[in-house]
Parts: C-alpha cells; structure tokens; sequence
C-alpha cells in the first residue's frame, strides 16, 4: 500500500465516531508510561474482557509487550488536553495532570468519566499494533459525558446536546459551516459583505443534512465537524455554524476559497461573523476550539479541542 493510500484509509478509519482513552501501565523499572488511543473495545461479559492496540511504533511499546496489567482511562468531555499530553512524545507527560494509582498500581487520571483495571488475557500480533486483551478486574463510571473524537477532530456529545436542546424559539433559522481546504476558507459574497456559505431553515430538524445538499448541489463535499457557533442576530434569527474540511478546492460557484491569511483583509457580513472567523483564526493557531452559545455581544465557550489521536 502507497502513503497515500494509507493516508486516504486513514482518513476513512476517521470517519468511524469513537470515544477517547488513556492507556496506562508501569514499565518493568517502575515508570509510569501511557498513550492516547481511539481503539477501546470491549470484547465479552462473561469472562469481562476489553482492547486496545498499541503501536509497535511506540516509545513505550515494550513496557505494554511485557507488563502484567493496565487500565483504561475513559476521558471526559473536557479532558482534551490529557489527550493531546499522552498523544505526543513529550517528557514528564504525568505532571501535567492530576492522577492516583488504582488497585493495580496504575495511574488513573482524576475526572474521567469512567476507567477499567485490567490484568492480561491475551497479546495478538497484528501488523503494525499489537491486540491487547485484558480482564477487567474493577472499574468505576460516573455520569460526565465522555470525549468524542470524529474526522481528526474531538467532539462533545454534551455540548451538541446543549445546542440541540436549545427552547424551540431560540433554535437556528440559518446553518452554515466554515469550511477549511489547504489553510484556506469557502467564502460566499452578500451586499453586506462576506461570510461563510449557510443556508435557511425552517426548525433544527435537519438542518444539517439540508446544508449538506446544499453544498452538494454546488459540487462541494465536506466533512462536517462539531457545532462552532450558535447566535442571534441583532434581528432575532439563530444561526448555527459548524467546522468542516473540504478535500478539494471546488467552490461551486458559491463563493471562493480565501488564504486564512488574509481573513483580517476581509469586509464581513456583519460583526458576529466578523468576530467567530477572528476567534476561528486564533483558535486554530493554538488547536483549541470554543463552541460559542450567546447573542452578537455575550455569550459562553466551551472547549472542543482539535485533536491528536494516533
């Protein structure tokens, strides 16, 4: 298989919604080791058995080739930055997040929404990862919702659900997406200046997928991330915007595809969208993205950060 094949397969492996975990365990000298994984399963009841597949490719993959134990860390909605911490090779990873041992002697990070304590029940090759089976020996679940990762992106099922529960008079009238390709953004030009493509609906109910056929349509595919924005205009109206990538630079005669570096040149439809594609652009710098809940002057943010998931 070609880079770019595997690059294409692992973008559509991204496209399969999944949880986000922390897998941890002692080297045989006493170290804590552990890495970000998207792979959690659980396997069986009866005997209680999970999986995980660590990389070969891994500093720590001879610790978790030979350890007697770990565990799985279920990651809460606003554990993002765990992730990202355990997801890259960076020295001293555990000082930056509180944690305590379990009844293995593992760490288990504070807050999460759930963990399993794990002996081993079985190691499978399997190309370039290995198949770690375990055999829960305890676990603890609260009701925090979980961290969920989606085309290269996290989302919260917490946050979605704040939006989509919004009172029925406050729900979306407008559903538009910012939509990035090669570091640069789909813009659509109005009389009143420029703004990302959305279009107008009726209720909640479907909006998304009407925004969909929309671009469609026009010969646009988007991979649609998490909720961005929801505001009211100075009107009345709700919009929602949403993230998404485009893996081509069609614009579908809808507007065209401007350098995120020259979106501080651009004339905005109004202050509202002016304000989301600034704090967009300062987000996106830094990989930490806010969903916005408000009016065009105040509102809340939420951390929905860009993900690292191996």
């Amino acid at each position: 298989m070609t880079k770019d094949t595997q690059l294409e397969l692992r973008k559509a492996f991204g496209a399969f919604m999944t949880g986000v975990t922390v897998v941890t365990a002692y080297t045989a000298d006493g170290v804590e080791v552990g890495f970000t994984a998207n792979s959690f399963t659980s396997v069986s009841l009866e005997p209680p058995l999970v999986l995980v597949c660590p990389s070969r490719a891994l500093t720590s993959f001879d610790a978790f080739n030979t350890c007697e134990s770990f565990t799985v860390n279920v990651l809460a909605e606003d554990q993002q930055e765990i992730s990202n911490v355990f997801a890259r090779p960076i020295d001293d990873r555990y000082s930056q997040a509180e944690w305590h041992k379990d009844s293995l002697g593992n760490p288990v990070f504070s807050g999460v929404s759930a963990f399993f304590s794990c002996t081993i029940h079985k190691r499978v090759d399997a190309g370039d990862h290995m198949v770690l089976i375990g055999e829960v020996l305890a676990f603890e679940v609260n009701d925090k919702p979980g961290l969920g990762y989606a085309n290269g992106g996290y989302f919260s099922l917490g946050l979605e659900r704040l939006v989509a529960e919004m009172p029925r008079a406050s729900r979306p009238s407008h559903v538009g997406a910012i939509i990035e390709h090669e570091n640069c953004v789909l813009l659509t030009s109005t009389q009143a200046g420029w703004r990302p493509p959305e279009v107008k609906i009726e209720s909640r109910a479907g909006s998304l997928l009407k925004l969909r056929d929309h671009l469609l349509l026009s010969g646009i595919s988007v991979q649609f991330g998490p909720v961005y924005a929801v505001f009211e205009n100075q009107v009345g109206e709700y919009s929602t915007y949403y993230r998404g990538f485009s893996h081509d630079e069609t614009s579908g005669g809808i507007g065209q595809y401007v350098p995120v570096e020259k979106l501080d040149l651009i004339n905005f439809a109004s202050p509202a969208i002016a304000d989301m594609m600034k704090r967009w652009v300062l987000e996106r710098k830094h990989g930490v993205f806010r969903l916005y809940v408000g009016d065009e002057l105040q509102g809340g943010v939420h951390a929905v950060t860009a993900g690292e998931v191996p």
